[in-house]
């Protein structure tokens, strides 16, 4: 593992944007802890780093995580309005606020009664997704894997 503290890349672009994996795996060898300038952003990519800095709100704050990478154009701003305060709180803020808002987003999404009301309707689309695939897919010899020979 070397000492890299910044590194510019765009996981956001081919190859990474269709595989990022490669190139999760060499942060994590190469540079767990780096500085990104293109994206004027540290990236943490090792499971123990994402687990300390998920618990250390006070110094990792997510208050700015959804802030602009530049100022808005006026003509942005008066579509937007001024007071963005509470937009994504769950993204966006640290404990308190985020405690609060994750506890509220979690009973509307689990639970065994939202699973028995959404059966049929993950059933049907799982349904009219499976079937896409077995008529469209006949170059598919693997498909659980998605592996297409050429």
């Amino acid at each position: 593992m070397s000492n890299e503290t910044t590194r510019a890349f765009n996981h956001l672009v081919p190859p990474h944007l269709e595989d990022p994996y490669p190139l999760f795996e060499e942060l994590r060898r190469e540079a767990p802890v780096v500085f990104n300038p293109s994206f004027g952003m540290w990236f943490v990519s090792r499971h123990e780093d994402v687990a300390a800095v998920v618990k250390d709100p006070v110094r990792f704050s997510s208050a700015q995580v959804l802030a602009p990478m530049q100022e808005p154009s006026p003509e942005l701003l008066a579509i937007l309005g001024e007071d963005r305060s509470g937009v994504y709180p769950l993204l966006s803020s640290d404990p308190p606020v985020h405690t609060r808002v994750r506890g509220l987003v979690s009973k509307a999404f689990a639970g065994p009664r939202l699973a028995a009301r959404m059966e049929p309707f993950i059933r049907a689309i799982t349904s009219e997704l499976v079937g896409g695939f077995e008529r469209g897919c006949s170059c598919c010899s693997d498909p659980p894997t998605g592996t297409c020979p050429a």
